[in-house]
């Protein structure tokens, strides 16, 4: 008869039994909870560790060193990029033990996951271990380019931040000039170069057609397109002009799908891509507290995701959508803070969210972590929308 949990036990048995080699630590080794040896951030941390053994109060196990340019057997394993959570959820989780991944000849670095800084050295990422599983942070998108319409502020400015972070090389576009030069600049630039910028008012589409087929040709090649630029004019059905109708309308449906078809033709000829569009929570409630227009521009956008996901699947290409609810952005805080605040009361885990949680999103998607997602609408609202 076989019982249930017999050779777990058996096994955990047999490594209590086992003869257990002595581990050697290091000053720059780091403890299960992210902090190095001596300097356990832990409550009740009373005997700092000369570097010599795990005697230094932490209740989570120490990570043993192996040398520089140690990669573990099951990272070499791996065939593709792991997956890893968004930077907030480190912060979130006990026991995340964080340790070094160099290039040959690198000195031992480490960057603590959202602190946005790294040390010296030439470190290309960061092995992260969670439940046993170690994950890549820092070069997800190394040797990739990026096209983020609406990129001057906000949700696509966020989204360019968390790109560029992963070593995306970014193309932005805005119909703020300024601000989106601004923009580019303050990324900074990638390994392949500088990122770029360029005005591009999607509702015009022969002027974005032409605009984006001049940032393809100076990057070379487009993997990654993000549809977020957005307009929204808060009306309601007994005084929407039709001008504010077609107005939301160019700029939010048919802005994203004449971006998405000047992009097209280049993903699938050379058989890979990723699109992620912008969709919202109005798509789902009808945007009430919105506009019409805006509701239905974004229910529309929805529907066109799954559409040029059934047709680019065969060329290797993903099409995805985000839906956000109530994010602190301008246009959201445009609507009054009357609503604004009604909203965020209503959101189950207690807070509006923040452009970074829509970008960290929107880096999945775009990564080969989702190389097999397509079709899908991923709503990033708190709760307010479940289903």
């Amino acid at each position: 008869m076989r019982l249930p949990g017999l050779r777990s036990g058996l096994s955990a048995l047999g490594a209590l039994c086992r003869p257990r080699r002595a581990a050697s630590y290091r000053a720059d080794d780091v403890c299960r909870n992210g902090g190095p040896v001596g300097q356990c951030r832990r409550a009740g941390s009373a005997t700092p560790s000369t570097g010599t053994g795990p005697a230094h109060g932490c209740r989570y196990r120490l990570v043993q060193s192996r040398g520089s340019g140690h990669i573990s057997q099951r990272a070499q394993r791996s065939r593709r990029d792991p997956v890893l959570p968004g930077d907030r959820l480190h912060r979130r989780v006990a026991g995340c033990c964080v340790r070094p991944l160099l290039v040959e000849g690198a000195t031992r670095t480490w960057r603590s996951p959202g602190c946005g800084s790294w040390g010296a050295g030439h470190a290309v990422g960061v092995v992260v271990s969670l439940g046993g599983v170690s994950r890549v942070l820092g070069n997800r998108l190394a040797g990739r380019t990026a096209l983020i319409t609406g990129a001057a502020r906000g949700i696509g400015y966020a989204i360019g931040q968390r790109f560029a972070a992963e070593g995306a090389r970014l193309a932005l576009t805005d119909i703020d000039e300024e601000g989106v030069t601004t923009a580019a600049a303050t990324l900074g630039s990638a390994a392949a170069g500088a990122h770029l910028a360029a005005r591009i008012d999607v509702a015009d589409v022969a002027a974005s057609r032409r605009g984006i087929e001049d940032l393809i040709d100076e990057l070379g090649q487009l993997d990654i397109l993000v549809n977020n630029a957005g307009f929204v004019r808060h009306t309601t059905a007994f005084d929407c002009t039709e001008q504010e109708w077609d107005r939301m309308i160019d700029i939010n449906l048919k802005g994203v799908f004449f971006c998405a078809q000047a992009v097209l033709p280049h993903m699938r000829d050379r058989g890979t891509g990723a699109i992620v569009n912008l969709s919202s929570l109005a798509a789902k409630t009808g945007g009430v507290a919105a506009a019409p227009p805006y509701g239905a521009a974004k229910a529309g956008v929805s529907a066109l995701t799954v559409h040029l996901a059934k047709v680019m699947a065969p060329f290797g290409v993903r099409v995805n959508a985000l839906a956000p609810g109530v994010i602190d952005t301008d246009m959201v805080r445009s609507m009054g803070s009357d609503v604004h605040l009604e909203l965020t009361k209503q959101i189950p885990l207690g807070e509006k969210g923040l452009a970074e949680d829509v970008a960290h999103a929107a880096l999945f998607l775009a990564s080969e972590e989702a190389r097999h997602i397509t079709g899908e609408i991923v709503d990033v609202n708190g709760g307010l929308w479940m289903d």
